[in-house]
């Protein structure tokens, strides 16, 4: 058998260009200094096995992120904002960026794709098993335009939240985020955000409903803000709101099985005064304004608005014959390219078209205020859990048939306020660790009263 002191350096590189990882070239090439100087010999390594890891259609928004993550929050970074506007019209010339990246940039890129397509392969496989029930167990097969529906929705749920936290929603940011999408590319970040929520909500639900310290905490968030909202669905707006990546955030929450470490984790995010509901960015606020808003701005001529319509802003004058009006003028030209409007850019081509198709259907007997200016409404929860605009042509039917009815992923009920007070009471008393209802053996007592440590 030859060594690999034999072999030629043109065969060790070929050999660097079938690894299926990054990760595995870093380890390879640190084995013997002949290893590293067939891969410095070889050409294009990184790029070959970063394609076949991270496919073209999706690396933009790889890039992307990972030129996010090191901003600095004041003042907007104006470099960020050009490579967003790249992904929105020019997602080839991006591309290029990443292969300037030294070797520990790329192998977080790929750590990073490794999460998303978890989520990506877990959310396909729990829609299909609500869509056809027969399947449950079965793999799930993407077709690659379905994947990349997929992972261009994640990464713009962390690309998205992570810009709105750090330069908040304003002229210098929101023509290039949500609103420089359409609609239903709005529902798809909508869609998987929702999965996201209920994956948190599972995986803290028992810290969540038991741990006083974290009890005491969101109660006294919610009671400073005067609004009760914040402990709807396990504060999961509170915490995803100040995650800097909220796949992450999840990802991390999922893999530690425990309820101590689950418990150490969410204690450790330091909780201000505007993180949901107030003055504070949020992702899915945005989502809300920006797909009213989106809607109006590409295909309503706001001359043939009602009276005073500004004044009495779009949830109060916009009827269902002005939405039906819309959804007519929101067509594909032969070429399958959407029409290019004022607010926003070309599509990136006939891929979007079996969701803009779907969207179409499901809220052709909607008005605007009921669709779009309810994102965080559940009317609809039944459709994005079968993660209806992802799929392509021939799954639509199965998606988009007679309502299957409101069967959504299993999650926990919602923790009574009751027990997010009796927990604040607990703390200021003194007392921490396990509480539960009617019984109070799993909480420690001593020491002084002690404040929230609120921020």
């Amino acid at each position: 058998m030859a060594s690999l002191n034999s072999l030629p350096l043109e065969i060790l590189g070929m050999i660097f260009k079938n690894s299926d990882r990054i990760e595995t070239l870093s380890s390879a090439i640190l084995v013997c200094r002949r290893l590293c100087a067939s891969f410095r010999t070889a050409s294009c390594v990184p790029e070959v096995v970063l394609y076949r890891q991270i496919p073209p259609t999706v690396l933009p928004y790889a890039i992307a992120w990972e030129e996010a993550r090191c901003l600095h929050p004041d003042p907007v970074d104006t470099s960020i904002m050009a490579v967003i506007d790249q992904i929105n019209n020019q997602p080839d010339l991006l591309i290029a960026r990443a292969f300037k990246f030294p070797m520990a940039r790329l192998i977080k890129m790929s750590r990073t794709h490794d999460r998303m397509h978890g989520f990506v392969m877990d959310y396909a496989k729990q829609a299909r098993a609500l869509i056809d029930p027969e399947s449950v167990g079965d793999a799930v097969v993407l077709t690659s335009t379905e994947y990349t529906r997929f992972c261009r929705a994640f990464y713009r749920v962390d690309l998205c939240n992570l810009l709105l936290e750090l330069f908040g929603s304003g002229p210098a940011i929101d023509p290039s985020l949500l609103h420089a999408y359409f609609p239903w590319e709005n529902e798809q970040v909508a869609s998987a955000l929702e999965y996201l929520r209920d994956s948190f909500i599972r995986a803290t639900y028992e810290a969540m409903a038991h741990d006083v310290e974290l009890g005491a905490r969101t109660f006294e968030v919610s009671e400073r803000l005067e609004n009760r909202m914040m402990l709807f669905n396990h504060a999961w707006p509170i915490y995803h709101s100040k995650a800097k990546s909220i796949t992450e955030m999840v990802f991390s929450l999922e893999q530690y099985g425990s309820y101590e470490a689950t418990s150490r984790t969410l204690e450790s995010v330091r909780l201000g005064p505007a993180v949901i509901w107030g003055d504070g960015p949020n992702l899915e606020r945005g989502l809300c304004r920006a797909a009213a808003l989106s809607l109006v701005e590409a295909f309503v001529n706001p001359s043939s608005w009602p009276p005073h319509a500004g004044q009495l802003r779009i949830r109060n004058v916009l009827e269902k014959t002005l939405f039906q009006h819309i959804l007519t003028a929101c067509t594909w030209t032969e070429d399958g390219r959407r029409l290019r409007t004022p607010t926003t850019a070309d599509a990136a081509g006939p891929a979007d078209k079996d969701s803009f198709l779907v969207w179409r259907k499901a809220h052709a007997e909607h008005t605007i205020p009921d669709t779009m200016l309810t994102i965080r409404s559940t009317r609809d929860g039944w459709l994005r859990r079968r993660a209806y605009l992802f799929w392509d042509e021939e799954r639509v039917q199965l998606t988009m048939g007679k309502n299957p009815g409101s069967g959504r992923f299993t999650v926990p009920q919602t923790i009574p306020d009751e027990s997010w007070k009796e927990r604040a009471r607990i703390w200021k008393h003194g007392g921490s660790g396990y509480w539960s209802e009617g019984g109070m053996s799993g909480v420690v007592w001593g020491g002084p009263d002690r404040a929230i440590p609120f921020i």
